[in-house]
């Protein structure tokens, strides 16, 4: 920490240190907001979608989380060249990220941009015949949808098919390094 946010941390008022969720400046919170921009145009979407909690999680979640990233996610990486290592940025900004897609039939989607799945079955009364879903970013049936992730329906004749990709979805969600479930899951 530098000497100026150090000179501000021992000015914090001593009551509120155990406060889970610690209060901000406006201008305090002008710049977070800047800074996710920035982040934003980065593509290192999930470090924007933690910081779209700060201020909503614990403070000390967030600082875990983040401090998690940065330990799996160091800025340079070396190749070797013959017989000596060069160091080398990957991108532009310095940062060593992954995008990290699922499939399901003809829709491939960037796991960040998920927010909430589900399944759904819904009898199609124009081909009389049963539907089974996969619901992404399920949005109430009078909103307009701008996203081509949100409210993304994937439809299928065989439920035991739709059940299987649900399943492979639950499983990848359960074993990806940035989500964490925080309840079991309802059998």
């Amino acid at each position: 920490m530098n000497k100026f946010l150090q000179s501000a941390v021992e000015r914090f008022p001593k009551d509120l240190e155990k406060s889970l969720i610690h209060p901000i400046s406006r201008t305090d919170a002008e710049i977070i907001i800047e800074v996710i921009e920035i982040i934003k145009k980065t593509g290192l979407t999930e470090i924007k979608a933690l910081l779209d909690q700060y201020k909503y999680l614990k403070d000390t979640e967030i600082y875990n989380q983040l401090q998690d990233w940065n330990l799996k996610h160091p800025l340079l990486v070396q190749e070797e060249k013959g017989e000596k290592k060069e160091e080398k940025v990957r991108d532009g900004f310095g940062f060593l990220f992954k995008r990290s897609f699922i499939y399901f039939k003809d829709l491939r989607i960037d796991v960040f941009n998920i927010r909430c799945y589900e399944k759904s079955d819904e009898y199609n009364f124009v081909k009389n015949e049963m539907e089974y879903e996969i619901i992404f970013n399920r949005l109430p049936e009078s909103t307009n949808v701008t996203n081509v992730t949100t409210h993304r329906v994937i439809k299928y004749s065989d439920i035991e098919k739709r059940d299987r990709d649900f399943e492979a979805l639950d499983s990848f969600m359960e074993n990806f390094e940035g989500i964490k479930f925080i309840n079991k899951k309802n059998e």
